[in-house]
């Protein structure tokens, strides 16, 4: 696959040079970047740890954001849910929808927090949390862009405020993401 591949012709060529017969190398390759960190390590074998690790953080966040909603049950039986539809063979694979996963529910997590903090810095401070996260979503998988634009609207619906603070949250979540 090219997630490995890629970085592995990066690194033979001393940069990340223009891959013209690989139009995958176009997209977002955030978590790539992080395989070509980990292949002059061990290999391809050294990057599949990262992926399974980035599934089980997302299982854990999914837990947390099942209780910060008022359910920790709920949220036990999402993240049971999501490694089994995450398929445990492939967590020992170099596929990005594991990081994908971590950087979403930890943004959706992020929003939760501050739904429930108050006006002010602390509740900035979550938006902003989410906002990064939303970013590295981005970076991680072309259709991370839709998961920024949820969590952008997640935004807008996380806080008790008026309309306009509401969208200002939305946009500043969705742009923020964007020029992570």
């Amino acid at each position: 696959a090219y997630h490995v591949a890629a970085p592995g012709r990066w690194l033979d060529a001393g940069s990340m040079v223009h891959l013209p017969t690989w139009l995958h190398t176009l997209w977002p390759m955030g978590t790539e970047s992080l395989f070509a960190l980990l292949l002059p390590v061990g290999g391809v074998e050294a990057c599949k740890p990262l992926v399974a690790l980035m599934a089980g953080l997302s299982a854990l966040g999914t837990v947390a954001l099942g209780a910060a909603l008022g359910s920790r049950a709920a949220g036990l039986v999402a993240a049971t849910l999501l490694l089994v539809r995450m398929d445990a063979p492939s967590l020992g694979t170099t596929s990005v929808e594991g990081p994908l996963t971590l950087f979403v529910v930890l943004g959706a997590l992020a929003l939760a927090r501050a739904s429930q903090a108050a006006e002010g810095p602390d509740r900035r401070r979550w938006i902003l949390l989410a906002t990064l996260f939303a970013g590295f979503a981005c970076c991680t998988k072309l259709n991370g862009l839709a998961c920024a634009a949820f969590l952008a609207a997640g935004a807008a619906f996380a806080i008790k405020a008026p309309l306009e603070a509401r969208i200002v949250s939305a946009g500043a979540v969705l742009a923020g993401a964007v020029c992570l």
